[in-house]
Formats: structure tokens, C-alpha cells, sequence
């Protein structure tokens, strides 16, 4: 941490920089060391942080609002694709199983530490009640192979009765 000239300044923070941590630790040291800023402000259009020195020489730090989400989407092999703010592309992976899919309700646990090292089958499920009135829908992600807590969802006071069977199928 330093204390930097303006134009020292301005050539680490030019347009497709990446200034480090230490470059903003040094603008920061720098700008109050003096009393030399005169106005620091965020542009609501491009969410760049825009420094004014009193000499009137104005730096543009860059995005001070760090990388957001700029769109996601499920392409057609059923990804989640999301674009960033800085425009990288991160496939996330899958999301989205096949249309129609049966779900084999398998029974109720009474807590998710109950839940089988492997399912049963492939689209076997299993219900936990979680608090008064709301109980959980557990799958297992054939991707991940591991168990899943999808939602959640309330139901009246007759649980049992609703899922009493164990065979039940129901489609999502």
C-alpha cells in the first residue's frame, strides 16, 4: 500500500485492466492521503465507480458492483447456461430430467438421515415431514448420486391418509 501518482493511478485502471487488490488498496491510500478526491460516484448505467480529483482528472475504476448474473437459460440438452455480467459462460450443468417422468413415492421418512446409501429406482422418491403441515419431496439425482431435497410443499392434517400407500405414482 502506497501512495501513487494520478497518472500512475490512471494507468492501472485503463479500459480491460484488471486491477489487483494492492492497485486498489494504493488508489484508496493515495486518494486520502492529500484530501486530493473531490467526488467518487457509481454510473447507474454501467455500475462503474468514476473518481474526480481535485485537479479535475477522473479515473474510471471499473465495475464496483462485481460480476453479476446478465441472463441464464436451459439450452436443448437440458443445461442450465449462465452468462455473467463480465460476459464469461458457465455451463452449470444438468437441470432439466426428461418430460413426463414418473415418480415412485417409496414411503414417508421421518427424517432425511433415514434416506438409503442408493435408491431403490431411478425415479424413487421419498417424503419427510418438516414442520406442521409441510413436508419435503426427497429424489435422487441419478447426475450427482446423491439424495436431493426438490421443494416443499403443505398439506392438510390427514398426511397418512394422502400417502398412505407406498406404490403411489404420481407424475411431476
Amino acid at each position: 500500500m502506497a501512495i501513487r501518482t494520478v497518472s500512475y493511478l490512471k494507468s492501472r485502471f485503463t479500459t480491460g485492466s484488471k486491477p489487483t487488490q494492492e492497485d486498489f488498496f494504493d488508489l484508496i491510500d493515495t486518494c486520502f492521503s492529500d484530501n486530493i478526491i473531490q467526488n467518487i460516484q457509481i454510473d447507474n448505467d454501467t455500475g462503474h465507480m468514476i473518481v474526480t480529483f481535485v485537479d479535475q482528472t477522473i479515473i474510471d475504476v471499473g465495475n464496483a458492483r462485481g460480476v453479476g448474473i446478465a441472463s441464464a437459460s436451459i439450452d436443448s440438452s437440458g443445461h442450465l447456461i449462465i452468462t455473467r455480467t463480465d460476459s464469461t459462460i458457465v455451463d452449470a450443468g444438468l437441470v432439466k430430467g426428461a418430460d413426463g417422468s414418473n415418480l415412485k413415492i417409496e414411503g414417508m421418512l421421518e427424517e432425511s438421515s433415514q434416506l438409503p446409501a442408493s435408491p431403490p429406482s431411478s425415479t424413487g422418491g421419498y417424503l419427510i415431514p418438516n414442520g406442521e403441515g409441510v413436508i419435503e419431496l426427497w429424489v435422487w439425482l441419478v447426475s450427482e448420486e446423491e439424495w436431493a431435497n426438490i421443494g416443499a410443499f403443505a398439506v392438510g392434517s390427514n398426511v397418512g391418509e394422502i400417502f398412505s400407500e407406498p406404490n403411489d405414482f404420481f407424475d411431476i
